[in-house]
């Protein structure tokens, strides 16, 4: 995720000033994400969080990359508490030594079964798992079903936009799956055939996205037609009236974490709070109101099966979907660089070309 849990969010970062930010001493500060995703945590988390504590919750809807997080702990300027990052962000800054680990020992024992154990690392907390897929408008005389699919814009015509690279989120995936590998042969991925695909693609591309914002606008004003989004933004697009619907064949999960940043003022409250927002009538909640999945299973037994359907974990639409690799992107070279910050670098040097 360089660092960016993008659109869920980890939308690019607007950070305005985090480090100037005053910290009251009776505050929790949280960073929180943006626009309709940021809503919807506070909705779900924040504020009965607050009812319940009677603890003052500082919501800042913004990220904060990897990189920004590294220089503060060096500096010893952290002053907020909490902050989301994708699981190859979270590795990463794990193995750096620049998070907190977590305290399990704040859970409810039943709550934290509930919770997978892939997504209760030392170092971070389950929030949601979200998905990139294929999305179209209803109103196109054909629609793609896969990203083959959508990569034939001669059977497919329409207006196309992919999300640009970001950290470890990008399309990189898709472009292999329209060329014929297998979601299990992905990684690790082959990213010379995957940079030759894009550049099939690059032609027809409307506009590349850098956050759920984006991608949210670019379909709702009608400058894409199909392509890449997040499951939650493609609802929230439907609750708008906008005539979109998805597919979860070939869509790619992964979870966004809760971490603790090393040195955070107020680490115990923030440990509390993770569990809190863990707990199963909370993700629930949760994924009611932003159309992510939850990170708790329990969470499921709480949720109508018309909203369980819509979620990327539900049994039938997780069949069809392959998981992100963080460990992949995670992993560095002799010289100390990760994959995705060599993917980065020429991703930006590719589409400047």
């Amino acid at each position: 995720m360089k660092s960016k849990i993008s659109g869920v969010a980890l939308t690019p970062l607007l950070l305005a000033s985090f480090l100037t930010l005053p910290a009251n001493a009776q505050d929790l500060i949280i960073m929180i994400s943006g626009g309709t995703f940021a809503d919807a945590q506070i909705e779900a988390f924040v504020k009965p969080f607050e009812e319940e504590t009677g603890l003052t919750v500082r919501a800042i809807k913004s990220e904060v990359p990897a990189n920004k997080l590294k220089l503060a702990v060096e500096s010893n300027t952290i002053d907020f508490d909490l902050s989301l990052k994708t699981e190859a962000d979270g590795i990463m800054l794990n193995k750096l030594g620049y998070l907190e680990p977590i305290d399990y020992s704040v859970f409810d024992k039943a709550e934290l079964e509930g919770i997978p154990e892939g997504l209760r690392p030392s170092w971070g907390v389950g929030n949601i798992t979200a998905s990139f897929l294929l999305s179209s408008s209803t109103e196109l005389e054909k629609r793609p079903t896969n990203w083959a699919e959508f990569w034939d814009v001669d059977a497919f015509p329409g207006k196309r936009t992919l999300q640009a690279f970001i950290g470890v989120q990008g399309p990189l995936e898709e472009a292999l799956l329209a060329d014929g590998v297998a979601m299990e042969d992905l990684y690790p991925l082959d990213v010379d055939r995957a940079f030759a695909k894009l550049e099939e693609m690059k032609p027809h591309i409307r506009k590349w996205w850098t956050s759920g914002n984006d991608a949210l606008q670019l379909f709702n004003t009608g400058v894409a037609d199909m392509g890449m989004n997040f499951d939650g933004r493609v609802y929230a697009l439907q609750a708008e009236g906008r005539p979109f619907d998805l597919t979860f064949n070939q869509a790619k999960y992964y979870a966004v974490h809760w971490t603790v940043p090393k040195g955070a003022p107020h680490k115990d409250t923030a440990m509390k709070f993770i569990e809190y927002a863990t707990r199963a009538k909370q993700q629930a909640r949760m994924a009611e109101i932003s159309g992510f999945a939850p990170a708790n299973t329990a969470a499921m037994a709480f949720l109508p099966e018309e909203k369980a359907r819509r979620l990327v974990t539900y049994p039938e639409n997780f069949k069809t979907a392959y998981k992100l690799n963080g460990e992949w992107y995670a992993e560095v070279d002799e010289e100390g660089r990760s994959n995705a910050e060599k993917l980065q670098e020429r991703w930006n040097v590719w589409l400047t070309q």
